[in-house]
């Protein structure tokens, strides 16, 4: 019923462990992994759980591809019903697969749903109770961004190649697919079941230039699919944009000051001046005149701040 890919790029530590914490969860579900050129030792990891799965096939890219492309690669070979990406440093919960697929036939078998995450660093047990409601793009859509969580109707994926070829420069790909599926088929539903630990919840031992990589893709990840996908006109995007804005963004964008480079942060926020609407883009002028201002240490104990870190 699913299959497991896995785009992978030079982290071959964290792919034994998420390898093995596939294995000890379901050793016969069938895993697709597209290894974009890594230069580590990911392809001895691929030799050791070659042997080890029963249905594991392995794609080796001759150069790097880039993220997009890489998790196209996999997502297009899956022969099952359902697709599900899993992020290449998370690690599975053991239960993860067996609560998926009580969902999907609980919901009649939807065409996608979006589970929740643990954080790797608190871990919890999870709660025999099973939260399942419609997706609301305009409540959810902050909750897209981590391929992780997805399970996906394949057949519905291959209605829209096309589409979905032509954003192979889209880092976040998984964004676009999800936004055209939801408004095309609908269907699609959030299980409060967790079903990953997610490691990435920690970001301090990351670079500067990490964190300001990360605040681009944020900005373009989320906005260019929605200006894609719907009319910039409409209340929708505009409201779908003010939530995404207010949840995720605006969040990276303090990060990025405090824990990288004010400059830096306010030349990525110029550049990409021309994705937000104009309510956002007068909102974002005044947070950019505090961000300027204001220095580092009176940043950090703002009130309105101080909550993301």
């Amino acid at each position: 019923m699913i299959t497991i890919c896995i785009p992978t790029f030079n982290r071959s530590k964290f792919l034994q462990e998420l390898l093995q914490s596939i294995y000890n969860a379901n050793q016969k579900i069938p895993i697709i992994l597209s290894n974009n050129n890594s230069t580590d030792d990911t392809n001895k990891v691929i030799q050791i759980y070659r042997k080890k799965f029963i249905n594991f096939t392995s794609i080796q890219q001759k150069k790097n591809i880039g993220f997009a492309r890489n998790y196209l690669e996999c997502i297009f070979r899956v022969r099952t019903k359902y697709a599900w990406v899993v992020g290449d440093d998370d690690l599975l919960k053991k239960d993860s697969i067996k609560n998926i697929i009580f969902t999907i036939k609980k919901l009649n078998y939807p065409n996608g749903i979006i589970f929740e995450y643990d954080n790797f660093l608190n871990l919890s047990k999870n709660k025999s109770h099973n939260s399942i409601s419609e997706i609301s793009l305009l409540k959810d859509f902050s909750k897209c961004g981590l391929i992780s969580t997805q399970i996906i109707k394949v057949e519905n994926i291959k209605l829209i190649k096309n589409q979905i070829t032509k954003q192979k420069k889209n880092f976040y790909i998984q964004i676009y697919i999800m936004l055209h599926l939801i408004k095309k088929f609908g269907n699609w539903y959030k299980s409060s079941k967790k079903i990953i630990n997610y490691r990435n919840n920690n970001f301090n031992h990351y670079s500067k230039k990490w964190i300001l990589n990360r605040l681009e893709n944020e900005i373009k990840g989320y906005l260019i699919p929605l200006k894609i996908i719907y009319n910039k006109k409409s209340k929708e995007y505009k409201n779908i944009t003010n939530s995404i804005f207010n949840k995720n963004i605006i969040s990276w964008i303090f990060y990025s000051v405090i824990r990288a480079d004010k400059l830096r942060t306010l030349l990525i926020l110029k550049n990409n001046f021309k994705h937000l609407h104009i309510k956002l883009r007068i909102k974002l002028f005044f947070i950019l005149l505090v961000l300027i201002i204001l220095p580092k240490t009176i940043l950090i104990n703002l009130p309105k701040i101080k909550k993301y870190f």
